[in-house]
């Protein structure tokens, strides 16, 4: 198959700023309740998401479930998070081969379909032929 990072497969994935600023404060904060309960440092700290006791988190879907509720999300499941990164990269220009290699596909093929385009962002780059200055295709059609 190979259409995405394999589990327990070790990847370095690349992080902002914001990214990586938000995840050190979500593990500090595990780590300072998994410490008070007495859970040795370096299971509480190596995981940003940890199992209730601290250490790995076998199974996402029990953490993520309640939380999107919580939060009154409807219809948000995982797996979206890498439609919407995908689909951010592109908005932003970001080659279709530098999306394929962030979200480990094999082919194009599979980040094509996963970079969609908001409507607006469509809408925003039509509008860019009425911009100022010269147009080049009128300059070709008096001319020829």
């Amino acid at each position: 198959m190979g259409s995405g990072i394999e589990v327990g497969r070790g990847a370095r994935i690349s992080m902002n700023a914001t990214v990586h600023r938000t995840l050190s404060g979500l593990r500090d904060e595990r780590t300072k309740r998994l410490s008070q309960k007495v859970v040795a440092r370096n299971a509480a700290g190596r995981y940003v998401f940890t199992a209730p006791a601290g250490g790995f988190m076998g199974n996402l879907a029990r953490a993520w479930r309640p939380a999107v509720k919580q939060g009154r999300i409807d219809n948000l499941h995982f797996h979206d998070l890498r439609h919407t990164f995908a689909s951010r990269l592109a908005m932003r220009h970001i080659d279709l081969n530098t999306i394929r290699v962030l979200l480990g596909h094999e082919g194009l093929a599979m980040s094509y379909r996963y970079a969609h385009v908001d409507p607006e962002y469509l809408a925003a780059a039509v509008a860019t032929l009425d911009a100022l200055g010269p147009k080049p295709w009128a300059a070709a059609s008096r001319g020829a």
